[in-house]
């Protein structure tokens, strides 16, 4: 199955592939059919039924089933492993692979076989596979992941709105759900309050953003971020021994704009509109992160049309030429 492979084609192969067959055919599929493949994997899951399956009233007899299960992502990876005494419904199940993964449960669609588990009933077939695959809605990744960031507690999360009004640890560092999935991307945090030192950008390991594992400051703290500066202080492009490009300072009230290329692996940063510099990014899976410093701070991640993104930012994105003017 090639880049050009149709979305009809990628909906009969779904009906006919085993778990093992998607999962291997999906690591071979260039990343812009991947992406088409999760989105027909959705759309049909959507035609089954527009509400999450919930499962039916009696919950399916798992009792005697000692083997772990396995749930990966349409490209491969693992999100969970589930190990017994495995889940009788498909809303524990999915809560489960949540409780791993950090992806809310209501983004969490599950197949084995190529087929939506619809029905808690089919729940014993599928375990014994011990191979499951779940589709994540893309929406995850531009949420806030307030399940495995081991200083939840201390965060208000409100759709794309973070902050830290029960702060009590030096920063926190928070990052999205999912990663990005491929093409490419718009988003703006928007600084309704910045207290001190604040660091946006992505990160390609999702652990390295939860809560105060890894400073900004650190060598460990690996990705591509906007360094605000602390207080009024110049900011920077950071991540990676090799960025040294000056930008200007972040503050209150100012709109920070990041284009991002996952499939050429960079990334473009404005402040305001007004274009500051871009730079190649790691490879692996990208989780967008902020960084709170102060119990005042909020920041608020937007999903943007890439249509609304500075034409400038896009010109340095795709490597185009473009003047030194202001956006």
């Amino acid at each position: 199955m090639g880049s050009g492979v149709s979305t009809e084609s990628l909906r009969e192969y779904l009906g006919k592939a085993s778990v093992q067959k998607l999962s291997a055919a999906c690591n071979a599929l260039h990343v812009d059919t991947r992406t088409r493949l999760e989105a027909a994997l959705l759309e049909a899951s959507q035609v089954q039924g527009a509400e999450l399956p919930g499962g039916s009233a009696c919950a399916a007899d798992v009792s005697n089933l000692t083997n772990a299960v396995t749930v990966q992502s349409v490209s491969g990876g693992t999100l969970a492993e589930i190990k017994p005494p495995l889940p009788s419904t498909l809303i524990e199940l999915r809560n489960a692979i949540a409780a791993q993964s950090g992806i809310h449960a209501s983004f969490i669609k599950v197949l084995q076989g190529g087929s939506l588990l619809v029905d808690d009933a089919e729940l014993v077939d599928a375990y014994e596979s011990q191979m499951m695959v779940a589709v994540i809605d893309q929406s995850a990744a531009f949420l806030w992941d307030t399940i495995k960031n081991p200083e939840a507690e201390q965060l208000v999360v409100e759709g794309g709105h973070v902050r830290c009004p029960n702060m009590r640890t030096d920063y926190i560092n928070v990052v999205t759900q999912a990663p990005l999935p491929a093409g490419v991307h718009f988003v703006e945090f928007v600084m309704h309050h910045k207290g001190d030192e604040q660091w946006c950008g992505v990160v390609q390991d999702k652990a390295l953003g939860w809560g105060k594992k890894v400073s900004g400051h650190s060598a460990e703290f690996q990705g591509c971020f906007y360094y605000c500066g602390r207080r009024s202080g110049r900011g920077l492009l950071a991540g990676d021994p090799s960025y040294s490009t000056s930008f200007v300072s972040v503050g209150s009230g100012d709109i920070l704009g990041m284009a991002i290329d996952c499939d050429n692996r960079v990334a473009a940063f404005a402040c305001n509109g007004k274009v500051q510099g871009a730079a190649r990014l790691p490879e692996g899976p990208l989780y967008l992160l902020t960084h709170v410093d102060t119990t005042r701070d909020h920041v608020e991640l937007r999903r943007k049309g890439i249509d609304e993104a500075p034409l400038k930012l896009m010109q340095v994105l795709s490597g185009e030429p473009c003047t030194k003017s202001p956006t």
